[in-house]
């Protein structure tokens, strides 16, 4: 319920405190951070069940932005659900485990069982099999800036209403 809470629940309070001022601003784009583990296609394809309570409230936040863009899509704004990629946020101690986006943590401990590293090496294999060029994540400021060049460019004239996104402005999620 946390993730969510957070995830869904959260981004419907804030993008209805804030919807005011994006309909009286010049740039009327919405923005949400999703994730790649949220393409059903991608989960499907690869056999990608892990994660599946973060995946799925990412999953409901993309319907939520789709449903916020046919409300407002009469008054010309844009929303879009995003992707930054695999991110290296420096919370988390690759030491422990290679395929540190994945670790639980509790304030600054990352916390893996023998179980939790197995199954992140079973899906760091599907990662692999999905992104064979995948060298790593990316640090945030090469995400943000590939972020903001996709919210820069998207528009709702090339089509870009309620769309899910990666960083590249494509589904490339790696």
């Amino acid at each position: 319920m946390d993730l969510f809470n957070t995830n869904v629940v959260g981004n419907i309070h804030l993008f209805n405190a804030f919807m005011p001022l994006v309909l009286k601003g010049n740039v009327k784009k919405v923005a949400t951070i999703s994730t790649g583990l949220a393409d059903q296609e991608l989960a499907i394809k690869y056999g990608i069940y892990e994660a599946a309570p973060y995946s799925i409230s990412k999953a409901a936040m993309n319907m939520t932005t789709v449903k916020f863009q046919a409300e407002y899509q009469k008054d010309g704004v844009l929303f879009l659900s995003l992707s930054p990629g695999s991110v290296n946020t420096g919370q988390y101690d690759e030491r422990m485990y290679p395929f540190f986006w994945c670790t639980q943590f509790m304030a600054d401990r990352v916390i893996v069982s023998e179980e939790q590293q197995k199954g992140f090496a079973i899906m760091g294999g599907k990662f692999m099999e999905y992104a064979p060029h995948f060298k790593g994540p990316i640090s945030v400021e090469e995400s943000v800036e590939s972020l903001m060049n996709v919210v820069n460019n998207a528009s709702l004239e090339k089509g870009d209403a309620g769309a899910f996104l990666s960083h590249l402005g494509n589904k490339s999620w790696l």
